[in-house]
């Protein structure tokens, strides 16, 4: 009954909250804005009853509330609008191709993203579980690894939807999505005070869906990684937000709201800094650079150069830049002391070994954009997956390379807001393609999203500003191809989500037979432990464990090492694959003793110990 009344409470709210979300981007307020709302919400109840009682049983309530949505938006951006004004305006268009995007993305989240989450993805729920267990937020028993401390990430927006939630697969995916609206608001942001416009109405769609739309396993990463893991969503957020507060101080130092951007940044690059030093290579780096650069250009300009206002400007600027990345890096050392951080060649710079391997990697690295987008070889062209190629190969080339040189050819033409951003983004891809060509660093397409998004920034702006916004036929022609190609990436997202109910049931099932076999620890190999305790909803703590030649020994990678402690009175678990179980099966009794039960769930093998295997581990 509860679930029911949360349903119907979604069901109104849907259509309310798109309502709402257009009267703000438009402006209305009072009675224009329950005006809208209303009108919306009985129409979509009404279209949403009608698809009930045509596909009753057959639907769960997310593929409801995604008709629902998508119905309030084509109401609300389009249809509206034209009958109200009797012509079809391009913004029209964009809105709710926009809306699509974020209903479809919000859905894939909710749905499909419920069933495939690994071990990663499931260390935010895990660390969740430990802050609360040991009431902090550094927990001194959990294993940090590749020199990160997690500060301000996608696990801190799993804390709440976590403690408030039983089914934590749900909880999990909560937190994927208040991060990536984050994200949404950090490139609207952006958009809207440094751009002046709403280019974000094709950013988004972009990074969001085009990036991230792939039935392969390569680019399902992607997908991964920005969607349902989240791990790189916050990474454009601060690309976004932080970037546009530093170039709103760069050309207004004494505006009215300066104090309040440099406290903002201050505070955030502190915390960003105290999680690692990748934040230094993607952002303060190409900041500090871009601001010379900036201070250069205009001291060019000038009839007769005057040294002291620049200088006075670039150290106003340092201070504000550097300072708070330099008490955040004396902040994560400090962690570093009392927290457990394990460091590994992802933290060493080490040079090429060949002018061959740099080759190498600069190629590796061109390929891995066009596979960000989706792009997978041997597929017929006359297919969907053929079609997404093709669209994926198209907007890669036009997002990457040619918009960002039709943008440098106007750069002379655009205000300092937008020189300062543009200038920022190349600076930021070249210090990418030299770790990358150099040293190597840039060994997975993921590490290229940072570099995408200031493409798909740059590129959205001057085709929302020099091709849409073009008062001709002409923009109608740009808008409609990328509907089209809209329509192909929210069609092969959605389809992801197929048979998710039944597939998010095995996966709980799975666990429920340990659960109804009184079992509340357990131990399996990394990805096969992490998963599945988030699966049994937290009622079974797992400890990762190796299986090496000298036997089985606890796994310290993103766990609490608390749960390789002995308790007492209690039974637990060995989780093995059909794999690991030939190869260590036959050992069982020798490294722990004789099981007291053993048994099959699906194609795993469960052996069961009257005591604490963790007492029995090297």
């Amino acid at each position: 009954m509860l679930e029911l009344i949360i349903h119907a409470l979604l069901a109104l709210l849907v259509p309310a909250g798109i309502s709402a979300a257009k009267c703000c981007i438009k402006g209305k307020k009072g009675k224009e804005l329950l005006k809208e709302t209303v009108l919306i919400t009985v129409c979509s109840i009404a279209i949403l009853t009608g698809a009930f009682v045509i596909k009753r049983g057959s639907w769960t309530a997310y593929e409801f509330l995604l008709m629902e949505s998508l119905s309030a938006s084509l109401l609300s951006f389009l249809l509206f609008p034209i009958i109200r004004s009797k012509k079809c305006e391009v913004t029209y268009i964009c809105e709710f191709l926009c809306a699509m995007c974020v209903s479809v993305v919000a859905y894939s989240v909710l749905t499909y993203g419920q069933t495939v989450i690994h071990s990663d993805t499931a260390t935010s729920i895990i660390l969740s579980d430990s802050m609360m267990r040991h009431l902090s937020y550094f927990p001194s028993t959990w294993n940090y690894v590749n020199g990160e401390i997690w500060t301000i990430c996608t696990g801190t927006f799993c804390i709440l939807p976590s403690i408030l939630l039983q089914d934590q697969s749900l909880a999990r995916m909560i937190g994927s999505l208040i991060t990536i609206v984050l994200t949404y608001g950090g490139i609207i942001f952006l958009s809207r005070k440094i751009f002046r416009n709403n280019s974000w109405l094709i950013s988004i769609p972009l990074v969001f869906v085009f990036v991230c739309t792939s039935p392969n396993i390569f680019t399902y990463g992607m997908t991964d990684m920005l969607l349902y893991q989240a791990a790189y969503s916050p990474q454009i957020l601060w690309l976004a937000f932080c970037t546009a507060l530093i170039i709103e101080l760069f050309c207004s130092e004494h505006g009215k709201w300066s104090k309040r951007y440099i406290i903002v940044y201050g505070l955030l690059m502190i915390g960003l800094c105290a999680g690692g030093s990748r934040i230094l290579a993607e952002q303060t780096l190409p900041i500090l650079c871009t601001c010379v650069v900036m201070i250069y250009l205009d001291l060019v300009k000038q009839d007769q150069i005057t040294w002291k206002p620049a200088l006075k400007k670039m150290g106003y600027m340092t201070a504000v830049i550097a300072v708070p990345a330099l008490i955040g890096c004396i902040v994560y050392k400090c962690l570093c002391t009392r927290l457990k951080v394990t460091f590994t060649q992802n933290n060493a710079f080490v040079f090429a070994d060949s002018l061959e391997s740099m080759w190498n990697n600069l190629w590796f690295g061109v390929r891995d954009l066009f596979g960000c987008f989706g792009f997978d070889g041997g597929v017929q062209l006359l297919s969907i997956a053929g079609l997404r190629n093709f669209v994926s190969v198209v907007i890669c080339a036009m997002v990457c390379f040619v918009v960002p040189v039709l943008q440098w050819r106007k750069f002379k033409e655009e205000n300092a807001e937008v020189q300062f951003f543009f200038a920022f983004s190349m600076i930021h891809n070249l210090i990418m393609f030299v770790l990358a060509v150099f040293f190597g660093k840039m060994t997975s397409p993921r590490y290229w999203l940072t570099t995408i998004a200031c493409f798909v920034l740059v590129s959205a702006r001057y085709i929302y500003v020099y091709w849409l916004g073009q008062k001709n036929f002409q923009q109608y022609i740009w808008a409609g191809l990328f509907a089209i190609a809209c329509v192909i990436e929210c069609i092969g997202l959605g389809m992801m989500s197929a048979g998710w109910a039944d597939n998010l049931a095995q996966k709980k099932a799975f666990n429920q037979v340990l659960v109804d076999h009184n079992l509340t620890k357990g131990y399996a190999t990394y990805w096969n432990a992490y998963s599945n305790e988030v699966y049994s909803d937290l009622q079974i703590r797992y400890g990762g464990v190796n299986i090496g030649e000298n036997g089985i020994s606890p796994y310290l990678w993103l766990v609490d090492g608390d749960v390789y402690e002995p308790e007492g009175g209690i039974h637990s678990f060995l989780l093995l694959s059909e794999e690991e179980n030939q190869q260590i099966g036959t050992e069982i009794n020798v490294l722990f003793g004789t099981p007291v039960e053993t048994f099959m769930i699906d194609t795993s093998y469960v052996y069961v110990f009257d005591h604490d295997i963790a007492s029995d581990m090297r």
